[in-house]
Order: C-alpha cells, then sequence, then structure tokens
C-alpha cells in the first residue's frame, strides 16, 4: 500500500480538482482496505474519484481506491449487478451486453 502526506489528488478525481490531502492511501487489496478501517477512527473514502467536488484541502484521512482490482458480478436471478467500489461505470457500460 502506498502512502503519502500532503498530497495533491487532482490526478485521481475525474473533475481534476486540486485538493492538497494531508494524508492519503492507496490499498491495492481489500486486506489493506479493512487495515485502514480498523487502524483509523476517521476516513474519507474517495473510491475512484468521480462524482465529488472536492475543497482545495482536507485534513482528515482519505483513501483512494484506484489500486483495488475492478471486480463486478451479475446475479441473474433479480438482474442486479454487485462491484467493488473502484469499479469505474464506463467498465460496466462496456459489458452491460454480458447483462442482458
Amino acid at each position: 500500500m502506498k502512502e503519502f502526506r500532503c498530497f495533491d489528488i487532482y490526478r485521481f478525481n475525474t473533475m481534476r480538482m486540486h485538493c492538497v490531502v494531508d494524508y492519503v492511501y492507496f490499498p491495492e487489496t481489500i486486506e489493506e482496505l479493512i487495515e485502514i478501517c480498523i487502524k483509523y477512527k476517521t476516513i474519507r473514502i474517495i473510491a475512484a474519484g468521480s462524482n465529488v467536488l472536492l475543497p482545495a484541502k482536507i485534513k482528515s484521512r482519505v483513501v483512494i481506491l484506484t489500486k483495488i482490482k475492478e471486480e463486478y458480478q451479475h446475479i441473474d436471478r433479480t438482474n442486479e449487478v454487485i462491484c467493488n467500489a473502484s469499479t469505474r461505470i464506463q467498465t460496466l457500460i462496456n459489458n452491460s451486453k454480458v447483462f442482458s
């Protein structure tokens, strides 16, 4: 897992907003994400960084999930899709034929 201090996360949000974060974490597995959640009581999760408006600075710890593998599964009986928070909507759109 990569960790950074005073890190500008503009490359990790779709609106390319500059936002300096005191502590940012990039877990690479679900286990690392769980470890962060247990270790710190207050965190903010910015999954893949889409549809978020960011302030110029965030003083709390931020977790960005872009390193966790995109995974999804289709539930036939209910026609639902279950996916990781880091799964990009474009991935689901591109694979929508699989769900039909």
